[in-house]
């Protein structure tokens, strides 16, 4: 069934070009997205005539998840003959296809935040998210140089969504972010590729809580969402140090001087290979030790 759908979708021209095929993707978005709200709608108005009646509104994924699917197949079975013996090359066809549609998921995105940003409601696409990280990242792919531009993609999207971008999407876009299908994979990429992806997602997560923190302004919403920053960052501290060591001069940079907490949090990252000297050794010289004469890796 699965490959017959690919024949028709072939044949019927909608992955085409790139053009043809960003018009199709933009249709299932709006259909799938228009289908899961449609029910808070009703929900709403059934709410309205019923006063006093505060439900909360269950939505119906079936669209968004069938339309996640759909890309995750189609991702997924692009292949072709010289791949068992280029895999970065199919690594990079899959990064290209997933790109495109997160292209045009991000482009409703904002669009649909700025025409009406009290109303936007982020919950079909957090969906959308969530599903390609368990159908293309969870996938049985394990290749690493196949999975590694498809999070660079993921990433540059994210990135794309920012909460200083919409910020009616900062709490999702948090999860993503910390996601363990997503952080971890990413960190843990041969040769540090990943780290400097995250960088630039964890430097905009700082510079859209910065004028909060720097003038000491934390409503509820914006407590809770340092709250889980602090979170994230000491999973970092405890599982990826060396990743806190080579960006702590950006980090703190963008952090407020009267951060004392987050800041100390940064700053107390060393490598797991280093053994720090006891701070009580009677007649300790800080400036004999070995280590003094190792410069700092600074980025």
């Amino acid at each position: 069934l699965a490959a017959a759908l690919l024949v028709t979708l072939q044949q019927s021209g909608f992955l085409k070009s790139d053009e043809t095929a960003e018009q199709f993707f933009t249709s299932l978005v709006e259909i799938a997205v228009s289908h899961c709200l449609s029910g808070e709608q009703q929900k709403q108005q059934q709410q309205q005539q019923q006063q006093g009646s505060s439900t909360p509104t269950v939505l119906s994924f079936d669209a968004v998840d069938a339309f996640v699917k759909l890309v995750a197949f189609l991702i997924n079975r692009s292949a072709n003959e010289s791949d068992a013996v280029n895999p970065a090359a199919r690594g990079i066809r899959r990064a290209s296809q997933l790109f495109r549609v997160l292209g045009v998921v991000v482009n409703i995105m904002q669009k649909t935040s700025k025409e009406n940003p009290t109303a936007f409601n982020p919950r079909p696409f957090f969906r959308m998210f969530i599903g390609w990280y368990m159908e293309i990242l969870e996938s049985d792919v394990g290749d690493e140089v196949i999975m590694i531009p498809s999070l660079a993609a993921i990433a540059d999207a994210l990135l794309a969504l920012q909460p200083l971008r919409i910020p009616t999407f900062a709490f999702s876009w948090l999860e993503l972010v910390s996601h363990r299908c997503f952080m971890p994979k990413l960190l843990l990429a041969t040769g540090q590729n990943g780290w400097p992806h995250f960088q630039k997602l964890l430097v905009a997560l700082l510079q859209f809580l910065e004028p909060y923190l720097r003038n000491a302004e934390l409503n509820e919403s914006i407590r809770l969402m340092y709250k889980g920053t602090l979170r994230m960052l000491l999973v970092l501290l405890h599982d990826f140090p060396e990743f806190l060591c080579k960006y702590h001069f950006q980090l703190c940079d963008v952090i407020p001087s009267s951060c004392i907490q987050m800041r100390n949090l940064m700053l107390s990252a060393f490598p797991r290979n280093m053994r720090l000297p006891d701070p009580f050794t009677p007649n300790l010289k800080v400036d004999l030790l070995p280590e003094i004469s190792e410069s700092p890796r600074i980025v």
